[in-house]
């Protein structure tokens, strides 16, 4: 089992050259050794029935396909390997065609060397027809050679089970091509999925508070609205204000007051996580979402909040002080649209900055 190991190993090890696709090696790897043991089954296969001629040949292709592998490690162009890959089975398929006849499938290795010229991701379309084009037409001339007479007599059983194995060789090498190709595809696409959710993530997200952004949860609020008129569930919201934040950052500097919107959002983050959701609404102004809450309950979760900030001692470069907030909340309604339910609780709210600040108007 160590020794497979090891051959894995070896057969998966990326080429050094910066132009070549190591993908693309690994199946070219592959492919050659697959064929290299074939063609050693083959020619001894043919020294036993007394075809020594065929057995050297059989010999011979499995010492080139033994060089294309090694070959890979050497060369930095892609379509040097493919092209040398091609050229090989070409030669192969038109030798052993003519000898054993187009029923024995020797052809089927060019339609692999096609395939490899499309994985390639390193030319264009264009080129990859007209080399494709150059392989279909060695297909041709492989058929046209084997339609002569045939030097070895197939139709003695021993060798009957030469045609089929060529077929399974072509449909291992067809389906590892494809299963490659796949994976890299799917690869490609999982990555290009994940990172276009962390820029719709970083596109939602205010870069200070590391809350949503205004646009976020505004597309948020309407998915939990419709979620109401589907079910009925309460809906709550409600606009919270850091009272006299100018001063904050009139005495203390913008850096403070961004260390007070930083520690503040973290706070809001850890209250809200099982109750709704929360965002910059804009400045210091915040927006809190009570998803399955009416008000009653709402206000109950925003006073708790409200008192903690009240009595939390905040910390900047050794000045110690506190801040409150004020908010003004709404329950939403299906009478009303949405953004009167924000208008009312923004109302409530400059309502309860007049009243003293410092609480939950409701």
């Amino acid at each position: 089992m160590e020794i497979f190991k090891r051959l894995r190993r070896l057969l998966a090890e990326d080429n050094s050259g910066e132009d070549v696709a190591n993908d693309l090696i690994t199946l070219i790897r592959y492919d050659a050794l697959v064929i290299a043991i074939w063609s050693l089954f083959l020619g001894l296969f043919c020294f036993v029935q007394s075809l020594v001629s065929f057995g050297i040949y059989f010999i011979v292709a499995m010492a080139v396909f033994v060089f294309i592998v090694f070959f890979t490690f050497k060369t930095d162009e892609n379509m040097t390997l493919i092209n040398v890959f091609g050229l090989a089975v070409f030669i192969y398929a038109i030798i052993f065609s003519r000898a054993m006849g187009w029923a024995c499938q020797f052809q089927n290795y060019i339609y692999i060397y096609i395939l490899l010229i499309w994985y390639n991701s390193q030319k264009t379309n264009r080129q990859k027809v007209f080399y494709s084009a150059a392989g279909l037409a060695g297909c041709v001339i492989t058929y046209i050679v084997s339609r002569t007479e045939n030097i070895v007599d197939m139709s003695r059983s021993p060798y009957a089970f030469v045609g089929s194995m060529n077929m399974l060789i072509f449909g291992f090498c067809m389906c590892f091509i494809i299963h490659s190709f796949s994976a890299q595809y799917l690869s490609t696409e999982h990555k290009l999925y994940q990172y276009n959710k962390k820029l719709k993530q970083i596109a939602g997200m205010d870069p200070l508070t590391q809350l949503m952004n205004r646009r976020s949860a505004m597309e948020e609020l309407n998915n939990i609205v419709d979620n109401y008129e589907a079910n009925g569930q309460p809906v709550s919201l409600a606009i919270g204000d850091i009272d006299f934040f100018k001063k904050v950052n009139d005495t203390y500097g913008h850096d403070c007051g961004d260390y007070v919107l930083k520690s503040l959002s973290m706070m809001f983050s850890e209250t809200m996580k099982e109750q709704g959701l929360v965002a910059r609404w804009g400045g210091e102004e915040f927006l809190f979402v009570f998803d399955s809450k009416n008000g009653d309950d709402a206000v109950v979760v925003l006073n708790r909040l409200r008192e903690k900030i009240e009595k939390t001692e905040l910390n900047f470069n050794s000045v110690t002080f506190n801040v409150t907030m004020t908010f003004g909340l709404e329950e939403y309604s299906g009478n009303h649209g949405l953004d009167d339910c924000i208008k009312n609780a923004d109302n409530k709210l400059y309502m309860g900055k007049e009243g003293g600040r410092n609480k939950v108007v409701f």
